[in-house]
């Protein structure tokens, strides 16, 4: 499986992101990991900023959009992704605050 970096926010300003989960890191941040449906491929994003609860849509350090879809799941390539993304970036596990961003339902 390759690893490539995301295109740019003017190239692509938004993300569906489906089998999502949020993890903390190091440093206190927040990212999306998941899996973007447009593209069928795993994905990290930076740090979260801003986040609406019941949109379930979220703005990162980069300016991306990121539409939530569905429930929070799973997804083998998204922690693929994440595991290459952590390992590279981080010191420690990283931990899955989820639950902080789910709001059962809205979705």
């Amino acid at each position: 499986m390759n690893i490539w970096p995301a295109d740019s926010v003017a190239i692509e300003p938004e993300v569906i992101l489906a089998n999502w989960r949020v993890m903390e890191v190091d440093a206190g941040t927040h990212h999306f990991v998941g899996r973007n449906v447009h593209e069928q491929s795993g994905r990290v994003s930076s740090a979260i900023v801003d986040f609406d609860r019941l949109t379930m849509i979220g703005r990162t350090r980069s300016g991306r959009i990121y539409r939530l879809q569905g429930d929070p799941g799973y997804d083998e390539d998204g922690q693929y992704v994440w595991s290459w993304w952590h390992r590279a970036h981080c010191k420690s596990d990283g931990k899955d605050v989820t639950g902080e961003y789910w709001l059962e339902g809205a979705a």
